[in-house]
């Protein structure tokens, strides 16, 4: 169903199980299976960074709600992985703006501003700096997260 939306451009595949990433374990249920190790962000990173994104060289600020920091850190690390540069996860100090708002990604109209907001699901909004782009996710968003 989910790929049903996506679109199949240069898909590559990489079969998990023969990386570094996952450790074979016996699940609680009884079968074997997989669990995944600690994440290492340049590892991973040889296997699912965006060139197009690394080309870009932007640095990415995440302004995030109340209690939501360790969500928004996992997100920064997701756009590590894809290859911008995350400065800063900070918490908002609007915070009735935080609680009715989705995610908001603002920058100069790049590659990289489209990509991170149509992989989460964001509104895209022009930004005045060129290489920065800021990221506002509240709670709506932190819930689907």
């Amino acid at each position: 169903m989910f790929a049903s939306g996506v679109k199949n451009s240069s898909r590559n595949e990489v079969d998990l199980s023969k990386t570094q990433l996952l450790t074979n374990t016996k699940l609680t249920d009884g079968t074997n299976g997989y669990k995944v190790k600690t994440l290492n962000v340049a590892y991973i990173s040889a296997y699912f960074a965006d060139a197009q994104i690394s080309k870009e060289n932007m640095i990415v600020s995440i302004y995030h709600s109340k209690n939501n920091s360790s969500k928004a850190e996992k997100l920064g690390r997701i756009i590590q992985v894809l290859g911008a540069k995350v400065a800063s996860v900070r918490q908002m100090e609007e915070e009735r703006k935080a609680t009715a708002l989705e995610c908001e990604v603002m920058g100069p109209k790049s590659i990289t501003r489209k990509k991170i907001a149509d992989t989460f699901g964001c509104v895209q909004k022009a930004g005045h700096q060129e290489k920065f782009i800021e990221i506002t996710i509240g709670d709506n968003f932190l819930k689907r997260f």
